[in-house]
């Protein structure tokens, strides 16, 4: 899978699409089921949101990036 811009995403890509992006993170919000990060790479105003699932295997890890 090949990165993508932000910006190229957010013009093209479908809501369930898997995607591989990079950036830095704007803001995150935890909640007892999930958690949500809006990721920004400069390629347009707009963030990235991204809903990570706890099941995931570095969940911890990646929240305190």
């Amino acid at each position: 899978m090949t990165k993508q811009r932000i910006a190229e995403i957010l013009r093209s890509a479908k809501p369930d699409e898997k995607v591989t992006i990079q950036g830095w993170v704007r803001t995150k919000r935890e909640l007892k089921e999930f958690a949500f990060v809006e990721v920004n790479d400069g390629s347009c105003l707009a963030n990235l949101q991204v809903v990570l699932n706890p099941d995931l295997p570095n969940y911890q890890e990646t929240l305190q990036q």
